[in-house]
């Protein structure tokens, strides 16, 4: 027995699925942005008052390159799946304005046939609330975020080459 599956629930299921991936990565890059901050405004304190010796430094620079470019790699998994998301976005919400107008229209269902099921518009709608990054929505949200990151490093490494450095 061949099992039809309606493409709109499993498209709708799919899309829950995304929306929980990119609230995950939306918090997961605030965190590792703050991580970075804070390593490197430790980094700053403690390379102002040479409290730690240069190795620790350099650990102190290495863990926040890694801190880095796990922000920057989350940046870039959320906005993949806030691509992919877009997409069935879009064909989810094409196929509902067809049911809408189209067939369920001829089938005198009434005004409950004619709207799109309520989960189906919460869903939509939760997608479109967690598709931005978290503090700084929009589109420049990621660039942000990568930016900020990217700052961090070449600050703190350029703290750590001046401090290596001293003046005569």
């Amino acid at each position: 027995m061949i099992r039809k599956t309606d493409p709109i629930r499993d498209s709708l299921a799919y899309l829950v699925r995304i929306t929980m991936r990119l609230r995950v990565t939306g918090v997961s890059v605030v965190c590792a942005t703050l991580l970075d901050v804070a390593l490197a405004v430790d980094f700053a304190i403690s390379a102002a008052r040479r409290a730690k010796s240069t190795l620790d430094l350099s650990f102190s620079i290495v863990e926040i390159a890694a801190i880095a470019a796990v922000a920057i790699l989350l940046v870039v998994v959320h906005e993949f799946l806030r691509k992919r998301g877009d997409a069935v976005f879009e064909e989810v919400s094409d196929e509902l304005q067809w049911d809408t107008t189209g067939r369920r229209k001829t089938t005198e269902a009434g005004y409950a046939g004619s709207r799109p099921l309520l989960d189906a518009r919460i869903t939509l709608r939760s997608f479109a609330s967690s598709s931005d990054l978290p503090l700084v929505p929009g589109k420049l949200g990621p660039a942000f975020y990568a930016t900020l990151n990217i700052l961090v490093l070449l600050v703190s490494a350029l703290m750590m080459i001046v401090r290596s450095n001293p003046t005569y």
